[in-house]
């Protein structure tokens, strides 16, 4: 958090108020990171993702708003390389309005797994529970779906050596979408 902190106190200094957060192929890691970042863009108290377990019960994770990243202009690039934790913050921004989700569907992977060990056989890895964005949406079930679709075939995009990063710059640009 607070090599994080040191970063987000040198991008406050940026003439243009503007960030891409690129998770593209990002297979995830851990909630409390996803939790950590979205601090930063949303207000103390509102929820980041919920953990629902096989029996209905909604566990909230919320931010802890550390204020700073609220007024920025944000697109999150992901593709279908984007899971897990990726895809938490991903929903997380898009569903509070704080961000243009850009790309490909993500993969899905909203799940909560853990591991029991059988023995000389290995281990098993169960699902326990499942991620659900703050406005309701499995992960599991459709990933997180982009406001702006990217299609790399696209012939807008044929001399482009990163049609993503194009996207989102043109995301950026249009006013309408702020």
């Amino acid at each position: 958090t607070q090599a994080f902190g040191q970063f987000v106190q040198q991008i406050r200094q940026l003439p243009q108020k503007i960030l891409i957060i690129d998770v593209r192929n990002n297979p995830g890691g851990f909630l409390d990171v996803s939790q950590e970042i979205a601090s930063w863009f949303i207000p103390r108290g509102e929820v980041v993702v919920y953990e629902v377990d096989q029996g209905g019960n909604r566990l909230p994770f919320v931010s802890k708003g550390y204020k700073g990243l609220e007024n920025f202009q944000v697109v999150v690039l992901i593709n279908q390389g984007s899971a897990s934790a990726s895809e938490i913050l991903a929903g997380a921004l898009q569903d509070h309005g704080v961000a243009k989700v850009v790309g490909e569907r993500s993969f899905g992977k909203g799940s909560v797994q853990s591991l029991v060990d059988i023995g000389d056989l290995g281990s098993l890895k169960i699902t326990i529970s499942r991620w659900y964005t703050p406005n309701g949406k499995n992960i599991s079930e459709t990933g997180i779906v982009p406001d702006v679709v990217v299609d790399s075939a696209d012939p807008k995009f044929a001399s482009s050596t990163d049609p993503f990063i194009d996207a989102a710059t043109e995301t950026l640009l249009e006013d309408s979408l702020w």
